[in-house]
């Protein structure tokens, strides 16, 4: 599984620079890149999300002034 998200992690990184960065990887830059996700290592943290109160009549609305 871990080499699946590797590979997954390598491929959109090769699809999303051109496009974010106006840039193209070369063969070196794209290993130095996969060498550095190999040494990753850890459990992601778990996001907890608040649950907020329902709105009512006395909640302000947001101003959208742009």
């Amino acid at each position: 599984m871990k080499k699946l998200l590797l590979l997954f992690a390598v491929v959109l990184l090769l699809m999303a620079t051109p496009v974010q960065l106006d840039a193209k990887l070369n063969e070196k830059e794209v290993g130095l890149i996969t060498e550095f996700l190999k040494t990753t290592t850890g459990v992601q943290p778990k996001v907890v999300y608040p649950i907020l109160p329902a709105s009512t009549d006395a909640t302000p609305k947001p101003v959208l002034d742009y």
